[in-house]
Formats: structure tokens, sequence, C-alpha cells
């Protein structure tokens, strides 16, 4: 009789767990003659055996969760016994020992636990959900059964009691035995007996099962059409996957897909339409996709503005050569489908680039009372400022209105018209400097540069331009504090009212940005939480990575520390959880300006 179990054994490893049926079992035991019980046990040995021999290998093939669901269907185990063993696994393969101390004490025994886990996970929720029925009511063969069967009721089926007196009544009463409630084993159960609460437990499988359904999902992407969200939520029911858990990965896939498309130079309307049908199979909405396929365009565009105006500053008296690196520009901007306001921001902040160093070394020349040095730098940011104008005005006069209106350039592209902070002061250095080198620079030379560090000429104007600014602050420092959709919304309004140039809009709200920022690095209770908050701001702002990055920089890395200060307390915590880690590195990635955020 001993020899069913070899059989069986035999049986899976030649033809493969896949391929064994039901006759193929039954014909083992008929060809044996072993009893049903007996064989009913030796199959769950086999069971038992081929589940250990599957997670001793820590590496998880998509195949063993049909093999596992083939093999049982073929032993004909019920779900109440598969539960038990994948129970007994988890207890012999965790020593036990708690899950998570595993982790760092054995690394591939962690592995293995987790690969149970998930095969528990999977497996499980294919089959129907744990009913416990009462026993029927029949009339017992004899007295002495009825008395066992009040016993029964009141000792569980588990002790060495129970288990006693559930043999006589089976011997005694066959058809009152049958109906005692069968005890179910859940992947829960499996959890507990590892002390993992259910949470933790269902993170971990999540965490397994994600490659899996990326895998899945880059294949449905390349099969695209009308069934595919169908499909993958078909897979991620069998993965035991929300859609929520997914979110990332089909952000990831979709910036995969952009970036491919944009690699061509060109990103046009049938390809947005295209993006726009694959954003909504993958659940993604419109203001998810839109930064995603601004974040690969716009840099395209901002590199043929670059070597375009590199091209007109070496021949800036080349009307012809303007128009025609224009004639370029167009082309490139319809080609990414970009609407005119974005063409324009990232041509200011090319200018814009390029216009600050050049002034961070005349203000460091003027400080240092070098005055040969401040000439040097001076001279050479009008001559870069001109050559930008006169580009700029060859197509768009409405923002430069003349080949040598350096102020319109200012205006426009750097300050918005208003004072900037300290830059009265490093005019007044640059006039006493221009009287001690008499001749060296001219009136309008002095005035365009004044331009340019940040002091208009037309102080109505200015002021106009700062009072406004500042009632959109406000405005601005009032949406933040409260987080509300509605009031940031509001701000949109207001500061589409007031017609403030952009550079100026766009400083205020990094300005109400910062504002959060330094107070948020003076909560010592800062936490997961708290980034959270300013992550959320970032998108409610509309700020760009280039101004987080800037912003990085300007306050010597602040924000940069202030992250590592949250994540060195959470990695400190007693209750550390990784998770929580690893939505934090993400948003510091997003807070650096290292990436966009949706």
């Amino acid at each position: 009789m001993a020899s069913g179990t070899s059989m069986l054994a035999e049986l899976l490893l030649t033809q493969g767990a896949k391929n064994v049926s039901e006759a193929d079992v039954e014909a083992v035991a008929e060809a044996l003659g072993l009893p049903p019980d007996y064989f009913a046990l030796q199959k769950e040995a086999v069971y038992s055996a081929f589940l250990a021999d599957l997670v001793a290998d820590a590496n998880i093939a998509v195949g063993e969760i049909s093999e596992l669901q083939q093999l049982r269907k073929a032993l004909s185990l019920g779900w109440p016994t598969i539960g038990a063993k994948h129970l007994e696994r988890g207890v012999a393969l965790a020593r036990g020992s708690p899950a998570e101390a595993l982790r760092d004490s054995d690394p591939a025994q962690y592995a293995r636990v987790r690969k149970l886990l998930f095969l528990t996970d999977t497996l499980l929720a294919s089959g129907p959900r744990p009913v416990v029925r009462p026993p029927p009511r029949t009339k017992p063969a004899s007295k002495l059964g009825g008395l066992l069967g009040a016993l029964q009721n009141r000792t569980s089926v588990e002790t060495l009691v129970g288990r006693t007196i559930r043999a006589i009544r089976r011997e005694l009463d066959p058809a009152g035995a049958r109906g005692l409630p069968v005890q179910w084993v859940t992947v829960d159960d499996l959890f507990a007996s590892l002390s993992l609460s259910r949470e933790e437990g269902r993170a971990l499988c999540r965490e397994t099962a994600l490659p899996f359904y990326t895998r899945a999902l880059q294949v449905a992407i390349g099969r695209m059409s009308n069934s595919t969200g169908t499909q993958l939520e078909r897979v991620r029911n069998a993965l035991q996957l929300d859609l929520s858990d997914t979110t990332e990965t089909h952000r990831d896939a979709f910036i995969s897909i952009v970036q491919r498309i944009a690699a061509s130079g060109r990103l046009d309307q049938d390809d947005r339409d295209m993006l726009s049908m694959i954003g909504d199979t993958l659940a993604l909405r419109e203001r998810e996709t839109r930064p995603i396929v601004e974040a690969a365009t716009q840099p395209i565009y901002q590199a043929a503005v670059g070597l375009a105006l590199a091209r007109a500053l070496a021949e800036p008296a080349a009307q012809a050569l303007q128009l025609e690196l224009w004639s370029e520009l167009g082309t490139r901007q319809q080609e990414l489908t970009l609407a005119a306001e974005t063409a324009d921001a990232l041509l200011g902040a090319e200018v814009g680039a390029r216009v600050r160093p050049l002034l961070e070394q005349l203000t460091e020349a003027l400080e240092q009372r070098d005055d040969r040095r401040a000439l040097a730098s001076g001279k050479e940011l009008l001559s870069f400022a001109n050559a930008a104008a006169r580009f700029v005005w060859a197509s768009k006069p409405e923002k430069v209105a003349a080949a040598d209106d350096v102020a319109g350039l200012a205006r426009s592209f750097l300050h918005g018209g208003a004072v900037q902070a300290g830059a009265q002061e490093t005019v007044d250095k640059l006039l006493t400097a221009a009287a001690r080198m008499t001749g060296a620079l001219s009136a309008t030379d002095v005035a365009q540069l004044a331009e340019l560090i940040g002091v208009p000429a037309d102080a109505a104007a200015a002021k106009a331009a700062a009072e406004a600014t500042a009632q959109l602050r406000q405005v601005l420092d009032a949406a933040c504090a409260s987080g509300d959709a509605a009031a940031f919304e509001a701000a949109d309004s207001v500061e589409a009212s007031l017609g403030l140039p952009q550079p100026l809009c766009a400083k205020a709200r990094l300005d109400a940005f910062y504002e959060r920022l330094s107070n948020a690095a003076e909560d010592v209770r800062l936490d997961e939480d708290g980034l959270e908050t300013l992550t959320a701001l970032v998108r409610s702002l509309r700020l760009d990575r280039m101004q987080l990055q800037m912003l990085n920089e300007e306050t010597e890395n602040s924000t940069e520390e202030l992250i590592a200060r949250v994540r060195k307390d959470m990695l400190n915590s007693p209750a550390r959880d990784n998770e929580a880690i690893k939505r934090v590195d993400k948003m510091k990635d997003i807070l650096l300006g290292r990436r966009d955020l949706v």
C-alpha cells in the first residue's frame, strides 16, 4: 500500500502537474487496490511534497499557479485541505520566527515565505468563499450517538477529545459525522501564523504580484484592442490586485510609451489621440496623462529653441536666418502639438537660463568693486540681450516691440515688469561704477542693464505689477492654507483676471510654495503626511521640474535635507513601514524636480 505515494510522485514527474488528470490518479488507486481513506491521505502527502518542492526555489514562474490549480483538481482535494497544507508549509518555513524577522536574518528563507504567501493568495482566491454550514439535524443511530453528538457540540473538533468523539461518531452514525462543519483555512490564517497583519500580508502579496502584472501589461499594450481593459481586469483579479494597486505600474507604462513616441522628435495629433485611448484603457485621467506628455515633448522643443537661439546669436544681423529658424521652430511646435503659451514659456525658460549666469557675474563683480570685470560682464550681458531681443522680435513683436527692445525682453521673459528684491541696490552700484569708468557705458546701456537686473524704467507700471503680484500672492497663500481644489481654481481665476506676465505669476506660485516648505522645515514632527501635503501643492500650484530644481539649488539643498530627515526618522522607527519609505522616495524625486507629478 505504501507504493501509492511513490506512484503518484512518478506520475507527476513524468507527465507534469498540468497534464495529470483525475482519471490518471484514480487509475493508481485501482491498480493498487487502495482503500479510499488511505489513498486520500497519500494524495494529501503528495500535494504537500509538491508544494514544499515548489517553494524551495524562491523564484516564481507564472505557470506554478496553474500547476497547483490542476494538481488540486487531479488529486480531488477540497479547499479546506489545500488551505491546511499551505498553512503547514508556512509554519515549517518560518520555523517559529515572524516573517519580518526573516527579512534580515535569513533573506533566502524570507523569499520562500513570500512566494508561499503569493501562491496561497492567488490559489485560494480561485476557489469558493469559505462558508461554514451547521450540521443537518439527523436522528442519531443510537442513544449513545445522541449523547456523543450533544457532547460534540460543546467540544472543539480540533482538540484530542473532539477528534476522538468525532471518530466514534463516524463508526456509530456515519451520516451525522458527515454533517459536521468543515474547518476552513484562509490566507489570513497564513498571515497570522507568520505574525503578519492582514495589511502587511497583503502588501507582500501585492509586491510579489506586481512584476507579473507588469509583464502581462506590456503584452496587452503591444496587442492593444477594445478588449484590453477587460483582459487587464481579469489579470488583476487572478493576481488579487485592485486597480489602485496598479496605478503606478500603469503610469510607468504610459511614460514608457510616450517616451518611445517622443524619441522620434515629434508627437502629432494622431499620436495624442492614441495616447488618450491608452490612458483611458489604463484608467489614467487626463490631468494625470497631460503632465507626462508635456514632460516628454517640452524638452524636445526647448532643446530646439536652444539650438535656434545659439545660431541666431552667432549671426545676430542675419534677418533671413532668424526667419528660417522661426519657421523651423513653428514646424517643431506643430509636430509636438504644443500650445502657443507653452512654446512661449519654454522660450522664456531658455532665455532666462542664459541670462541668469551673466547677471550673477555682473552682480558679483559690482559687489567686489571690480570695475573692469563688471564692465566686461555688463557688455557681455547686453550683447546677449540685444541679440536675443532681435531674434524674438522677428516673430513675436507683441512681446518685444523692436529689434533693440531689451526692456520688452526682460519684462516678457525675466521678471514681468516688477521690481526685483535687491535689484535697486545692484543698479546703484552699477551707476557708481559707471561714474568711475567715464564713457565706458552709455546711458542707454545703463538703462537696459537696469531693466535686465530688475528695475523697470516705468515706475508706475512696476508699482502696479508689484501690487497685482501681492494680490495674487495673498490668494495663493489662502489656497495653500486650505488645500481645497476650489480655492486653487479661484486663484487661477484671479491670476487670469490680473493679466500679469507669466514670469511674475510663476514666481508668485513658487514663493507661495517656498513659504510652506520653510514652515515644514521648522516642524520637528514632519512626517509622510506632511510631505504628501507639499507634493500635492506642487500639482495645485502647477510648479514644473525646472522651478523645483532651481529652488533646491538656491536654498542650498534645503528640500533634500528636509526629506532626508523624515526618511531617517522612518528608518529608525520601531514600526518601520517599507511601503511608506518607498512612497517618500517617490515624493523626494518629485519635490527635487527629478520626476513629474501625477
